[in-house]
């Protein structure tokens, strides 16, 4: 659904904003319908206590002169009072309810959004999160919740036109000049609130790369991961000069906006004054014939004051409504991305993955948006059980295939075929639930020592001999001998009582969870990249030992661990030029020999 920033309300009619509307609405009324309409309708009622309170202000304030006069008792003055206070006392009530339950609808609401957001984001393919316009999307769409608004701005809407109504009535009865009275201030008061409103909603969506930038370039100043090199290189003023010059590039422009705003609103405003003052003086004029009260004169004034007030919120929530509009597009447009395929495919393989043969066929692959190739052509097999090492130089896009390998990417030109059934066709679930992988860029996550092993596959207990197994695999077996918690300690440094580990100890408890799962496929991506020599040869002695009947990828930039690998593939730029055994490679004396030779000279 694509629709430019000059949708109003006003192009209901237009298909696409229809249907906009349509859906809007939809998700609104799945949200505590019930809360829903008891707001409405406690929001109703007080919308015709000021009438009521200006009608009973004017017989108080005539029946006060007919005391003073003699022509009534006072304490027919005191019943008065009494009844506006009731309805004093009555409005506060329902108002002071109804804010209790929109509050309540809010949070549901605002849970409602993020649920959807974060539910979404699982399962968009994982190529969108390598493009810088995905990250706009979702900085855009974190004000989804303001579209829903709509609800709210449509009920202070509805509302002001009861108010507007029943004050209309009263003043429309005395003389029928109060219709260009109407007509004076809801012109200029409707355009200026259309013009700040989509000003205001291009700025936002103008400024949204712009301050994700700013945002990121103070996270540098006082996040963990950066204050070593920060202190270091002494970038404190390097960064503060660039996150200043952002800032207020983007500060500026939203004070111009202000400034727009604020003049605009002073011409409107000073206008409807005028107006008023000149509709008051002719009020004045015909009580000074005796043709008004003094209380009906105050009523009328009161009256005036309050229906302008009403033009103004029927125009600013019609306007707002408008803005929540635009709001709720941006919205529906990320919830209308592509999502990952989900076909039945554990049905068709008697729920195994990876029983005799893995085949890549013609295999390319670009990103998104992208006309550059990073993957182009690569054909290869891999028998079930094989260990695979893949090399080459940085970039040569050995993360990119294996991520193609796990399904994770999924606009890919050629096949992956698990036992001859291409990946296209298969359920992602049932292919994740059958892999494990440690990547490259692993996570740190914030948790208890458990949790960060046994979410490897949350499906299972997370009972203290699997949790210890795997990370005796990973060569932690007597971490929690340190950990003053043991296995229920928290880890890293973000709460209360947690413990830092190095990032050695961190990868190797990333590789940790990826060995709590049963997998039938394991990928490694730069395993060994934080471990000391002694570590490594450790690891892999063992992991070869507890691995012999997986199947496994190894990413890996020290070729010494490719000896015992049943397969090397070597890339370069993209492309699959050699593959083989370290012997057969070797005796080729093309691209992986020469790394190897480079490699062995520095430890000779």
């Amino acid at each position: 659904m694509v629709m430019d920033s000059s949708f109003t309300l006003t192009a209901i009619f237009h298909k696409e904003n229809r249907i906009l509307l349509q859906r809007t609405i939809k998700l609104i009324l799945k949200i505590k319908p019930g809360l829903l309409a008891i707001c409405f309708s406690l929001k109703m009622i007080p919308s015709i206590m000021p009438s009521l309170q200006i009608y009973l202000t004017a017989l108080i304030v005539d029946r006060i002169i007919s005391v003073l006069n003699h022509n009534y008792e006072l304490i027919s003055v005191i019943h008065l009072l009494l009844v506006q206070l009731g309805l004093q006392l009555l409005s506060y009530m329902l108002n002071a309810l109804e804010r209790l339950l929109r509050k309540q609808i809010s949070i549901h609401r605002n849970f409602k959004v993020n649920e959807i957001i974060g539910l979404k984001t699982s399962k968009i393919p994982l190529e969108y999160f390598e493009q810088n316009e995905y990250y706009d999307k979702v900085d855009k769409v974190s004000n989804g919740n303001r579209g829903l608004e709509i609800a709210d701005s449509a009920f202070e809407l509805i509302t002001s036109c009861v108010a507007f109504s029943s004050f209309f009535y009263i003043l429309i009865n005395f003389h029928w000049s109060i219709l260009l009275v109407m007509i004076i201030i809801a012109a200029p008061t409707l355009f200026t609130y259309f013009r700040i409103g989509k000003l205001s909603y291009e700025l936002v969506m103008q400024q949204t790369q712009d301050i994700r930038k700013a945002n990121y370039l103070y996270y540098l100043l006082k996040a963990k991961e950066t204050s070593k090199e920060v202190r270091l290189y002494d970038l404190q003023n390097y960064f503060i000069e660039k996150w200043k010059k952002a800032f207020w590039i983007n500060a500026t422009d939203q004070y111009k906006l202000e400034k727009k705003t604020s003049l605009a609103m002073f011409g409107n405003d000073s206008l409807n004054a005028i107006t008023n003052v000149i509709f008051l003086i002719f009020l004045l004029y015909i009580a000074s014939k005796g043709l008004l009260t003094l209380g009906q004169y105050l009523a009328l004034s009161v009256a005036l004051n309050s229906i302008t007030a009403s033009v103004k919120m029927i125009i600013i929530n019609f306007t707002r409504m408008n803005e929540n509009a635009l709001y709720t597009k941006e919205l529906f447009e990320f919830i209308d991305l592509q999502e990952e395929s989900a076909s039945t495919y554990a049905d068709r393989h008697n729920n195994q993955l990876l029983g005799k043969e893995l085949a890549v066929e013609n295999l390319s692959f670009k990103y998104p948006n992208k006309d550059k190739l990073v993957l182009k052509n690569i054909s290869f097999k891999v028998h079930a059980g094989e260990k695979i090492a893949i090399v080459g130089e940085n970039g040569a896009g050995k993360s990119t295939l294996v991520n193609c390998i796990l399904g994770l990417y999924q606009s890919i030109d050629g096949r992956v075929l698990y036992d001859g059934v291409d990946l296209k066709d298969a359920s992602p679930k049932f292919v994740r639930e059958k892999t494990s992988a440690v990547f490259q860029d692993f996570v740190k996550y914030h948790l208890s020592l458990r949790e960060n092993v046994g979410i490897g596959d949350v499906k299972t207990e997370m009972d203290d001999i699997s949790v210890k197994r795997a990370l005796s695999i990973s060569g932690l077996s007597k971490i929690t001998e340190q950990l003053p918690y043991k296995l229920n300690t928290p880890l890293g440094y973000s709460f209360e009582n947690s413990y830092e580990l190095s990032i050695g100890q961190w990868q190797r408890i990333a590789l940790a969870r990826a060995f709590f799962r049963e997998a039938e496929l394991i990928v490694l991506d730069e395993p060994t990249a934080s471990m000391d020599p002694l570590s490594e040869a450790a690891f892999f002695e063992h992991f070869h030992s507890v691995s012999e009947n997986k199947t496994t990828f190894i990413i890996s930039h020290r070729l010494g661990s490719c000896r015992n690998a049943d397969k090397i593939l070597v890339l370069k730029a993209g492309e699959l030029i050699e593959i083989g055994k370290h012997e057969e490679l070797m005796s080729l004396n093309g691209e992986y020999a020469k790394m190897f030779y480079a490699q062995s000279k520095s430890y000779n």
